[in-house]
């Protein structure tokens, strides 16, 4: 039998090999990441407006501490009922659905809150209707970022996902001592209910147009929904590994549920501190607006806490020590 030449080469067919799907990155984008930004900033007003002048309040208004300080902890009142169903929405729904939740019950609740000078109760009511609102927003971040920047691109553009989730969670952090600062300048210890009549009218007005501007903007077409951005794409057309389900000892098990209780009584424990501060310094003679000072200051340091510990963690990976230390101080 004659030996048949090798084939070179260029004759050897070439194997189909699959392609990646053709992703497009929609720079409109960039307007919606403004448009959250915009939103988490204005997220805390409500409940930060009595915060620093609580003792005032209380005078005015002819209300128990108690009721002041009930329209201050709303939103942590309210985690239990709203947390789960935001997450059902924002999961099964679609994070455009979500939004549009949130912006209304802020929109709404906000409005309400308007009737501080004529009926406390409607204050109050609406107070916990923009906790709604507020509380979906807080469980939004992480799912902006990843179905708008989230991408198996270039390691540039994962950077700037990280980036804006960075922002983002910056900017809901930041909305609490907007908020007291904003109190600050309209109340002291000398105001009557016009101040605080045009404090809340202020925080309406802003709430108010950025939600509506979410409500008109995020999102503006189809193409820009949901169900067809590039990561929803990606999520779809690649193939996921199947991986076994794997329980955590019951050790482990046990420690991430310590972890999870020693961080919502220190969460409980701070906004507690800061809803009744006010009343705690009013004998030594501190005003209402230096009260505002204290918690924004408060604000501020823990934001500084937050870069320098995750720097430290990111350098020295001991999360271990680095929870016992932040639960000791």
């Amino acid at each position: 039998e004659v030996p048949q030449p090798a084939k070179s080469a260029s004759t050897i067919p070439e194997v189909d090999q699959p392609q990646p799907p053709n992703l497009q990155v929609y720079p409109y984008r960039y307007v919606c990441a403004v448009l959250f930004i915009l939103a988490a900033l204005v997220n805390s007003f409500p409940t930060c407006t009595l915060v620093a002048a609580s003792t005032v309040a209380e005078d005015i208004y002819h209300q128990t501490k108690a009721t002041i300080a009930l329209c201050s902890l709303a939103d942590n009142l309210m985690i239990p009922f709203v947390l789960f169903p935001a997450f059902y929405l924002l999961d099964h729904v679609g994070l455009k659905m979500a939004l549009n939740v949130a912006c209304v019950s802020m929109c709404v609740g906000s409005l309400i809150r308007l009737s501080i000078n004529n009926e406390f109760a409607g204050y109050v009511f609406g107070t916990f209707v923009t906790t709604i609102g507020a509380i979906i927003l807080l469980s939004a971040p992480i799912k902006f970022v990843s179905n708008w920047f989230q991408l198996r691109e270039v390691q540039t553009r994962s950077t700037v996902g990280i980036l804006v989730n960075a922002i983002v969670m910056f900017a809901l952090y930041t909305s609490d001592a907007l908020g007291i600062f904003m109190s600050a300048l309209f109340v002291d210890d000398n105001s009557n209910k016009q101040d605080f009549m045009n404090l809340v009218v202020v925080q309406t007005t802003l709430a108010v147009v950025v939600h509506l501007l979410v409500l008109a903007f995020f999102a503006r077409n189809r193409q820009h929904r949901l169900r067809t951005n590039p990561y929803y794409v990606v999520t779809q057309v690649s193939k996921k590994p199947e991986f076994p389900e794997v329980g955590l000892p019951a050790r482990e098990k046990l420690e991430h549920i310590w972890l999870f209780l020693s961080a919502s009584l220190i969460r409980g424990a701070v906004a507690g501190l800061i809803t009744v501060l006010s009343w705690i310094v009013e004998p030594y003679g501190f005003s209402s607006r230096d009260v505002g000072y204290m918690i924004i200051s408060t604000s501020l340091s823990g934001i500084v806490g937050c870069v320098l510990v995750g720097l430290l963690l990111k350098r020295y990976r001991k999360y271990k020590l680095t929870s016992l230390v932040c639960a000791t101080v």
